[in-house]
């Protein structure tokens, strides 16, 4: 197995990691539908990916035997007030956007040399605080970012006109 950086020129070959990311969100959460369907999501998430990596985040993509099997992707701020204003935080902040591997991988220990790496270059790059989101259902994420040392810290509450609540 290889973990290596890609640049914003090579978004695409996110995308069908990606979709797997979007089928585990509706897997695990399908009481907060309806979700938006592939083309969509993928518009959306490649345009967050390329600003992230048009600025100073990062992304590292493990592969096996030419096959891609997990990516992080993370976007880093200056001065972010979302934090800033309640807790003492560093001048840059790294928020992990997205962590996979794909489901047949799973159990490999992929995720924690993915963060492993990502914790790598965040200190090299003398960055050492960092965020994570996850979907709440998605436990399994959870308990790895737990083992890791992440703590929940804010929750967020949705009411989106195209849910009900039954």
């Amino acid at each position: 197995m290889q973990i290596a950086p890609i640049g914003v020129e090579e978004v695409e070959r996110l995308e069908p990691l990606w979709q797997r990311i979007h089928a585990q969100h509706q897997a695990v959460a399908p009481d907060r539908g309806p979700y938006v369907d592939e083309a969509t999501t993928w518009r959306v998430r490649s345009a967050v990916y390329r600003e992230c990596l048009s600025g100073e985040g990062f992304a590292l993509v493990v592969t096996e035997d030419g096959s891609d099997l997990g990516y992080a992707l993370v976007a880093v701020s200056r001065d972010d007030a979302f934090w800033a204003d309640t807790w003492v935080v560093g001048e840059r902040v790294a928020e992990l956007e997205s962590l996979a591997v794909v489901p047949e991988a799973r159990g490999r220990g992929i995720g924690s040399m993915l963060l492993d790496a990502v914790d790598a270059e965040l200190a090299a790059r003398g960055i050492v605080d960092m965020v994570i989101g996850a979907v709440a259902q998605n436990t399994e994420a959870i308990r790895l970012y737990e083992r890791r040392g992440f703590r929940t810290a804010w929750t967020v509450l949705t009411r989106f006109a195209s849910q009900s609540d039954g």
